[in-house]
């Protein structure tokens, strides 16, 4: 259903290394406009 969909990730849960991934992301992408919340973690 549509109402749910927003607060479930389909990832699952973060690996070890989000953290990492995100300063990474944040380099390549510091306005974030490169599919914005569509990776793991919601990226």
């Amino acid at each position: 259903p549509a109402g749910i969909k927003p607060n479930i990730d389909v990832w699952g849960e973060e690996p070890e290394g989000m953290e990492i991934m995100r300063r990474i992301k944040s380099k390549f992408d510091p306005d974030r406009i490169l599919n914005p919340g569509r990776f793991l973690g919601k990226l």
